[in-house]
């Protein structure tokens, strides 16, 4: 038993799981009523997503040995997976009631809490595990993993630092950190982790590419990303964030149609009002309203804080000279973000163009003192005072426009003074 035991798990550990099935399987025979064995073939099982042969060794283990504080534990992990929360807190209790100084039964909890969105109990049970185990690496990695979705991004780059100190060749703690790196917009840090963890790992590392492309994106190298993301998707073809990055991408290279087949993919893995949002846009600029409208729609009926589908829903209506609709979505959406001058700016066209223009010279004022300094406000302010007969106003907004650099303001004094 026991050599058979160890070469199973020297294969474990050298990923040949089919091997280290076989071994435990002929360790069972020699040795039927072994709950270490049945154990550990769940371990291996569950690695060749045989969940439900996983689940019955684990039930076998317990069977013969009822107060086994691991098979509770590799228990809680299967049912975890397959999203039985409940009964994976009650394995996992269980385990750490039974030894309640092993450092991974509370790892295991946190993982447990995080997959249900508990996040500060994750926390906690990580923060247990490390005060048990002050130099387990892989605890690090998950607590700061769970800062960065806390927006914790400095808590979770000491983490992820930390656990590099501890194991310096973890390609994931340098995928991790670049990550939380780019969040706190440190883009030379990001790059740097990122790179260094593809080095590492450049076959199964979809995520580090994934968010390599989303670091050059924010740099502008937007070839450069679409090339990350293309390599991220020949990792992980199913990888619906991908899709849609490499969809923006595209668009900022104006490969409308590129971008659009992006989103639909996107969009038919996992549809999020985001990327719908992102699909409107692009519907916008090849000018088919209907379909436009149709996805700022389902944007707004997913997320009705967002924003951006409130504004760009309201430039559909403008198109189709909707006004009083368009007005009454940037009003929807300036009540999210009372204090963007755009949203000011736009409502203000929209007045104007609906004719209520002492109504739209407020919205421009208040653009104004939001953004003093754009002189695209300033013109579209003169137009407004121009039709309401107001040559005065008109030609001191287009001077300042004109001082601001709005060039086209130049090609006005004539006509609107």
């Amino acid at each position: 038993m026991a050599k058979l035991l160890k070469s199973a798990l020297a294969k474990f550990k050298a990923k040949e799981y089919e091997g280290a099935l076989d071994d435990l399987n002929k360790a069972l025979e020699a040795n039927p009523f072994s709950p270490l064995l049945y154990k550990e073939r769940a371990i291996v099982k569950e690695k060749l997503k045989d969940t439900e042969g996983a689940l019955q060794d684990c039930n076998k283990a317990l069977e013969l040995s009822p107060r086994y504080a691991d098979a509770y534990d590799q228990r809680a992990r299967i049912k975890n997976g397959l999203h039985d929360y409940e009964g994976a807190m009650n394995d996992i209790n269980k385990a750490i009631v039974l030894n309640p100084s092993c450092h991974e039964h509370y790892h295991e909890r946190g993982r447990i809490k995080e997959t249900r969105k508990d996040y500060p109990g994750a926390i906690e049970d990580y923060n247990l595990a490390l005060q048990l185990e002050p130099t387990e690496a892989n605890v690090y990695i998950s607590r700061g993993i769970v800062k960065d979705y806390l927006k914790d991004y400095t808590g979770a780059v000491a983490d992820f630092t930390q656990s590099i100190l501890l194991l310096p060749y973890n390609y994931k703690a340098y995928a991790e950190r670049g990550h939380s790196a780019a969040k706190l917009k440190n883009h030379r840090q990001a790059l740097e982790d990122l790179d260094i963890s593809i080095s590492m790992q450049p076959e199964h590392n979809h995520t580090a590419y994934l968010n390599r492309g989303f670091v050059k994106h924010r740099l502008k190298d937007y070839y450069g990303a679409i090339e990350d993301f293309n390599t991220s998707l020949k990792q992980s073809p199913e990888y619906p964030e991908a899709y849609s990055n490499r969809g923006n991408a595209k668009m900022r290279l104006h490969d409308y149609e590129g971008a659009l087949q992006d989103y639909n993919k996107a969009i038919a893995l996992h549809s999020t009002s985001s990327v719908l949002c992102s699909r409107g846009t692009i519907q916008y600029s090849l000018k088919n309203w209907s379909a436009a409208m149709n996805d700022f729609n389902a944007a707004i009926a997913l997320n009705p804080n967002l924003v951006k589908a409130w504004e760009k829903r309201a430039l559909v209506k403008i198109r189709r000279k909707d006004f009083p609709g368009a007005i009454e979505d940037l009003t929807c959406a300036m009540a999210l973000k009372p204090d963007d001058a755009d949203l000011h700016l736009e409502r203000g066209l929209a007045l104007s163009k609906f004719g209520k223009r002492d109504d739209a010279v407020a919205d421009f004022n208040k653009a104004i003192e939001l953004s003093p300094e754009n002189g695209g406000i300033y013109y579209r302010r003169a137009h407004t005072y121009h039709l309401m007969g107001n040559k005065n106003a008109a030609l001191f907004d287009l001077i300042k426009a004109a001082e601001l650099g709005y060039k086209k303001a130049n090609t006005r004094f004539n006509e609107w003074c």
